[in-house]
């Protein structure tokens, strides 16, 4: 399938299996002290925040329904996924949790 497309497309470059592969690279990665704490805080933010519906209710009315992700079990990309969603909603939590709410 993929030397097809590159048939029809010379611009595209087809690499099997680079999903799997930088999925193995993230999981080294997050091997590493500093990023293996910072991950497993960004997943207990996570959990935390969907684990009490008031204060998920509290989170979606300050972020302007904006979502955290949910880490996954499967892939290692995700857990720097919800770290990029708890970035991007700094604002939103820093209100959050000095509400009075």
């Amino acid at each position: 399938m993929g030397s097809k497309l590159m048939e029809k497309s010379k611009h595209l470059v087809w690499t099997p299996y680079a999903a799997h592969r930088i999925d193995l690279m993230l999981e080294e990665i997050g091997e590493i002290k500093i990023v293996k704490a910072t991950l497993e805080e960004a997943r207990l933010v996570s959990r935390f925040i969907y684990n009490h519906s008031k204060i998920l209710f509290l989170f979606r009315e300050h972020s302007k329904k904006k979502e955290i992700i949910r880490s996954a079990i499967t892939r290692f990309s995700t857990d720097y996924l919800v770290v990029d969603s708890i970035w991007e909603s700094e604002g939103a939590l820093k209100i959050l949790f000095t509400c009075e709410e």
